[in-house]
């Protein structure tokens, strides 16, 4: 079980589908984890996530993405997106690909 997280269902590993980086503090990075992580209840975010499948789930923190990205808080600091897993996204990737200053794919280098 990864430190400090919770444990991914049926304890399978975590897969990392996609990283947001370029934030100017650690702080900022945070703020942004939370309001991407809870968008319902965030000020910046606006889309209430619903429950279900999986598709769903991916579908949904998308769409928060590419609303935080666009967002006054976020959307000037030039943040760039890398998709790991491309497959996992489909098509509800557009919005992200408009909204990020920079979106490449391919594995993250650790």
């Amino acid at each position: 079980m990864p430190s400090g997280g919770d444990a991914p269902r049926a304890e399978r590993p975590w897969r990392l589908v996609l990283v947001v980086y370029g934030f100017s503090s650690k702080r900022r990075a945070l703020s942004f984890e939370t309001a991407w992580q809870k968008p319902h209840t965030s000020r910046c975010g606006m889309h209430k996530g619903t429950g279900g499948v999986r598709e769903a789930q991916v579908v949904v923190r998308l769409a928060a993405l590419a609303m935080l990205l666009e967002h006054a808080a976020w959307g000037e600091s030039g943040l760039s997106v890398r998709v790991c897993l491309p497959e996992e996204c489909g098509r509800a990737l557009r919005p992200v690909r408009a909204a990020a200053v920079r979106l490449t794919c391919g594995p993250w280098a650790r």
